[in-house]
């Protein structure tokens, strides 16, 4: 089964590394359709770029607080996104009180969302909390469908007829609908790094992805923009396999023990 698992990701990173071989195709051939090497540099330089970038301290500085805020985004919108979800899958007139709320939230154009909370928050704080918000909506409706779509009579025959309460919602329901979870998270993160580094850029945070795009742009120096570019990509792929590497790790660890321990017993 894990052979399986990582024969698939093998495959989907080979198609990945392929996407990002035609982008950069597509770049070549618009500089020299284009002939402006400013807007659209060629790929040599934007590799050149690229790899210069790998060994600035900045770039690890920025990606860095990037990272952080994209973790405390994550955190934010699972929590409330998983706990509203429940809540709304559980309780109907809930759902139709927060609906309208919801749907202003994935409605609003992302510029104007993020005005409004550079004048209502400190501006240090607009890009979480913009990607927290529009974040938590994607948990919500994947924490609400996934309590759905649960097999009435499981939750019954696990419930023993008791009331909803704080075990069974820990113990029930969030096992049940931890698929959701997980392709929430997968969706969470493209989003979630895109909508942060437009924060970041229109806000002009200090030491983050965004400030870094502007300080390029400022400078012309396109083929930086699109050598971070091409590091985020990296970034997110590799945290995107995390979970099912790490799973395979855990499951080699566990079978390890137990062969171990096989192996001690039969000694004995």
């Amino acid at each position: 089964m894990m052979n399986f698992i990582m024969n698939k990701n093998l495959k989907n990173t080979i198609f990945y590394c392929i996407g990002i071989l035609l982008v950069a195709f597509i770049l070549q051939i618009l500089s020299f359709i284009k002939g402006n090497e400013i807007f659209f540099p060629n790929i040599i330089d934007i590799l050149k770029a690229f790899f210069l970038s790998l060994v600035s301290k900045e770039t690890y500085l920025y990606i860095g607080m990037t990272l952080f805020e994209l973790l405390i985004s994550l955190l934010l919108s699972f929590i409330i996104g998983i706990a509203l979800g429940i809540i709304a899958g559980i309780n109907d007139a809930f759902y139709k009180i927060l609906k309208p709320v919801m749907s202003i939230i994935r409605t609003v154009p992302i510029i104007v969302l993020i005005l409004l909370l550079m004048f209502s928050v400190r501006i240090s704080f607009a890009p979480v909390v913009a990607t927290s918000l529009i974040l938590t909506t994607i948990v919500y409706e994947g924490t609400y469908q996934g309590i759905k779509n649960i097999d009435k009579d499981l939750i019954d025959v696990y419930k023993l007829d008791t009331n909803i309460t704080p075990n069974v919602i820990f113990k029930i329901y969030i096992p049940l609908i931890s698929s959701h979870s997980t392709s929430s998270f997968v969706s969470c993160l493209g989003m979630g790094i895109k909508i942060l580094i437009t924060t970041e850029y229109i806000c002009g945070t200090n030491n983050t992805l965004g400030k870094a795009v502007i300080n390029a742009s400022q400078n012309l120096e396109y083929d930086k923009i699109y050598a971070y570019s091409f590091i985020l990509v990296i970034l997110i792929l590799v945290i995107e396999a995390s979970p099912e590497l790490i799973k395979f790790i855990y499951e080699r660890l566990k079978g390890n023990s137990y062969s171990l321990k096989y192996g001690i017993t039969n000694k004995n």
